[in-house]
C-alpha cells in the first residue's frame, strides 16, 4: 500500500494546520467566476480542507493540484483530490463540508466564487 501524497495529509489536517500547511503564493487560474457548492461523504470520503471537481467542467485538469477558493472576502486552502460527475448540481465544483463552513454559513447551496492555483 502507498502512502497518501502529503498534500492529502495536510488537507485531513484540523482547519488552522491545513491552511498553514497548503497556503502559498496563488494566483487565478483564469480570472473568471465558477459555481461552488459542498459535498458530503457520499461524493467523496475525504473530510478537511478537499475539493472536488466536475470531470466534464473547465477545471477538471486541477486535480492534484492545491486552490485557494475566493467568496468575497472569505477564502480557505483546499486540494483538489478528484474529479466526478457534478452535472446534476450544475457545479464546477465542490468543496468538503468543513471548508464550506469556513466561507460560507452551510445554509447556502451554492456560491459564486474565483478559483486560484497554488504556485
Amino acid at each position: 500500500m502507498y502512502a497518501p501524497e502529503p498534500e492529502i495529509l495536510s488537507a485531513r489536517k484540523g482547519w488552522p494546520d491545513s491552511q498553514a500547511d497548503l497556503g502559498g503564493i496563488a494566483v487565478p487560474f483564469t480570472g473568471l467566476v465558477y459555481l461552488c457548492g459542498w459535498v458530503d461523504t457520499r461524493i467523496t470520503e475525504e473530510r478537511g480542507a478537499f475539493a472536488v471537481v466536475n470531470q466534464t467542467g473547465p477545471l477538471a485538469g486541477l486535480v492534484g493540484d492545491i486552490l485557494r477558493i475566493v467568496n468575497g472576502q472569505r477564502s480557505g486552502f483546499v486540494y483538489c483530490v478528484g474529479a466526478t460527475d457534478l452535472s446534476v448540481q450544475e457545479y464546477d465544483l465542490a468543496i468538503s463540508r468543513q471548508a464550506w463552513a469556513r466561507i460560507e454559513p452551510l445554509s447556502t447551496e451554492e456560491i459564486a466564487v474565483v478559483v486560484e492555483v497554488v504556485e
